[in-house]
């Protein structure tokens, strides 16, 4: 057994800025350099994806991607260090909840689970 998190970033409304989804929409784009692929590899359409994006953009106050005639799409600078510090952010997460889960419950099994 292990403890499962997941880690959203919200504004000062309480409105969903940036999570998991939205990771992985930047990290198909940049992979496939497309955002039509990335709506297809995740069984999206291109709207849903696109408006998406325009959403988190929004909240944030700047872009994350950016499309080139003959390059596709491409995330921005401020895309790139969004997704490296999400990265870095939930990774330090992960570890700091694994540090406190095995602290309060160990290697015993919980009765009844």
């Amino acid at each position: 057994m292990h403890l499962k998190s997941t880690y959203r970033l919200e504004n000062d409304q309480n409105e969903h800025v940036f999570g998991p989804g939205r990771f992985r929409i930047l990290e198909l784009i940049r992979e496939l350099g497309s955002m039509n692929k990335a709506a297809q590899q995740l069984g999206m359409s291109y709207r849903g994806l696109w408006s998406r994006i325009r959403l988190t953009e929004k909240r944030l106050g700047f872009p994350l991607v950016m499309t080139e005639s003959g390059r596709g799409t491409q995330l921005t600078p401020e895309g790139e260090d969004l997704l490296k510090k999400y990265s870095v952010l939930r990774s330090r997460c992960q570890a700091a909840d694994d540090a406190v889960y095995q602290e309060i419950f160990g290697d015993h099994p919980i009765p009844g689970i």
